[in-house]
């Protein structure tokens, strides 16, 4: 039987003992190492489809019970200028919380939980290990809280605002008509940012009433920027979700990353060929990383060419963007003012 040790009890973590024990239960031995006794707030819990793993949650039946809301349309605001992107089935704000709670009640009865903040990996000799731990790196800093809100009318539409002196962007995203998460992200963000958007929000007419759940978080995205290992030598160790630096460079959406890197592991230890786990997670998510690196890099360096990009698909249904084909196909007169705005201007 092999032993596998899982430092963090976080979403990727739970969600790799998830997989690992559904697929091969008799033959492994987990044992999931957590530092803290209770969940706590981490994110925005924005999930879209853009790395298309949404498939995976549903497949489990892991995303219908855990869902807040289902956003049909995004606002995006640059620099004042409104451009909308539509979705449909493919951007949801979740429960994470409530998700890895229902994951850590399954695995109870099924894995060895311990509360421990493990310092050095050395202190556990137990066969393979899975270092879930969180981000290592710092790009960017994320704020974000939950609000009891007024009713809104709009409470399918998430809102992102971009500003040139930001570096990052700030978000609304609402669970429905009386309750929002709000947050911005940026270089050092701090408390008064969050303040201001509340603030600028109110003005909108959005009128907040109680402040339920605070919370922070690094963004780490170390895997497009410096090609981050994720299998020691020894094949022994591996990295998965924001410990891999599998976060959006744009947004810092890193639900995605978790859920890939997850699947791909539990899958390649169950196939026994775990030296495929880097190469399929290279192909889930490189090319899409690599493409959001970039508009984050324009939109740090030349905002007015960010902006010419956005504006250039407004009005498209932000799934049928995502890849070159799909855009080229749906979008053609689009594709054509794309390709101006970002190699030629």
């Amino acid at each position: 039987m092999q032993s596998i040790s899982v430092v963090g009890g976080g979403l990727s973590g739970l969600l790799f003992s998830y997989w690992l024990k559904k697929n091969n239960s008799t033959d492994t031995k987990i044992k999931i190492y957590e530092k803290n006794n209770e969940i706590k707030l981490a994110c925005a819990e924005g999930l879209t489809n853009l790395r298309v793993q949404i498939k995976r949650l549903k497949r489990e039946k892991l995303l219908n019970q855990n869902i807040r809301n289902e956003i049909n349309r995004a606002i995006f605001s640059v620099d004042g200028e409104e451009y909308r992107f539509n979705f449909k089935n493919e951007f949801y704000i979740i429960d994470r919380k409530k998700l890895q709670q229902n994951l850590k009640s399954w695995l109870e009865k099924r894995v060895r939980f311990q509360q421990k903040k493990v310092r050095d990996f050395s202190e556990i000799n137990n066969g393979f290990l899975v270092d879930a731990t969180g981000s290592k790196e710092n790009y960017k800093t994320a704020l974000f809280s939950v609000n009891e809100i007024d009713g809104i009318k709009k409470q399918k539409t998430a809102y992102f605002d971009f500003r040139k002196d930001l570096d990052g962007y700030r978000w609304f995203f609402p669970h429905n008509k009386e309750k929002a998460n709000i947050g911005v992200v940026r270089d050092g963000a701090q408390k008064n940012d969050l303040e201001r958007w509340e603030k600028e929000l109110k003005k909108k007419g959005i009128s907040f009433k109680t402040q339920i759940e605070i919370g922070a978080g690094s963004l780490d995205c170390d895997y497009i920027k410096s090609n981050r290992r994720l299998l020691d030598k020894n094949k022994r160790l591996a990295k998965i979700g924001d410990t891999a630096g599998l976060m959006d460079p744009l947004f810092g959406e890193g639900i995605n990353g978790a859920i890939s890197s997850a699947y791909t592991l539990a899958r390649s230890i169950s196939n026994k060929k775990i030296e495929r786990y880097p190469r399929i997670i290279k192909k889930e998510n490189y090319r899409h990383l690599k493409r959001l690196n970039k508009l984050s890099k324009i939109q740090k360096n030349n905002f007015n060419k960010f902006k010419n990009i956005i504006r250039s698909l407004n009005n498209t249904n932000g799934f049928k963007i995502t890849r070159p084909s799909q855009l080229i196909r749906n979008y053609p007169i689009k594709t054509l003012k794309l390709l101006k705005n970002m190699y030629i201007t």
